[in-house]
């Protein structure tokens, strides 16, 4: 029963790529969500910007946006990277829990 439990738990935690969220690297705190979100809107209409902050209110280097079209998504992880002054910033596709994807599909 443990075993079956423990199973249960892995699967739930395996991560997923999100289709239409992607996850942006190595930019400092002069880099807000408002910033992002000017960006990247040359691909597509956006529906979430979110940089995760630390204990003191900086940012961690990382961002999360969310694009209303896949298709949209898709293109910007293809590049690689967003341009952002004289920075290349490192984009990837972001990724959820199993868990979550089953939240999303529930609502």
């Amino acid at each position: 029963m443990q075993e079956l439990k423990a199973k249960e738990e892995a699967e739930s935690e395996k991560k997923v790529i999100d289709p239409v969220t992607i996850k942006i690297r190595k930019f400092g705190n002069e880099l807000g969500e408002e910033d992002l979100k000017n960006l990247l809107s040359a691909y597509g209409p956006i529906t979430r910007v979110k940089i995760p902050l630390d204990d003191q209110g900086y940012n961690k280097g990382i961002g999360f946006v969310t694009f209303a079209k896949e298709s949209d998504c898709s293109r910007v992880v293809e590049e690689g990277f967003i341009r952002y002054e004289f920075y290349e910033l490192p984009v990837e596709p972001a990724y959820f829990s199993v868990q979550m994807q089953q939240k999303r599909e529930q609502q």
